[in-house]
């Protein structure tokens, strides 16, 4: 985290607000180059699932986790809050976070109209940048660039409790349904 507090501090520091993606992917390949665990207290998972998330993560795919309860879906959905950068800079006098490099909002785009470089800034904890909604057995987790705009969300999961969907369509259709 830089210590700027303006746009034109943050654009003189340097700092490049990096996609959901190349953040996690960065952040991914300096704990895989430290040694360091990636996914704590998953457990049972270490020859299968967790490489084949690294993998996705490492090329930038989209991830889908399917399968029954307590198979600790959301548990690794929230242990990937972990590969965000601890701190992300937003525009401080707007309602829902936005890149100060290039707010979608139009209550965004008129501050730093307004403003220009001496709009402030303030910074984002990664645990903010998390989010799920529930609805009856289907449960969906996100992780956001730089808020909660949905336009800024750019990596998505899906956590579909596939029981729940066989139990209602009761002739296995759950999986072409999901799909």
């Amino acid at each position: 985290m830089t210590e700027a507090r303006t746009l034109g501090a943050l654009k003189s520091s340097g700092f490049e607000v990096l996609s959901v993606r190349e953040e996690m992917r960065k952040n991914l390949m300096t704990k895989l180059r430290d040694s360091e665990e990636i996914f704590p207290g998953i457990i049972g998972y270490q020859d299968t699932v967790i490489p084949q998330m690294q993998n996705a993560i490492l090329s930038g795919q989209d991830i889908i986790l399917l399968g029954e309860r307590g198979q600790a879906k959301s548990r690794i959905i929230r242990s990937l809050i972990s590969l965000l950068d601890e701190y992300t800079p937003i525009l401080e006098e707007i309602e829902n976070p936005e890149n100060p490099f290039a707010p979608a909002s139009a209550q965004g785009k008129k501050v730093i109209t307004e403003q220009g470089d001496s709009a402030p800034i303030k910074w984002l904890h990664r645990e903010q940048r998390y989010g799920e909604v529930k609805f009856l057995d289907i449960q969906a987790s996100f992780l956001t660039a730089a808020g909660g705009s949905s336009s800024n969300a750019i990596f998505v999961e899906w956590l579909i409790n596939v029981q729940s969907l066989e139990n209602k369509f009761g002739d296995g259709r759950a999986h072409s349904r999901v799909a």
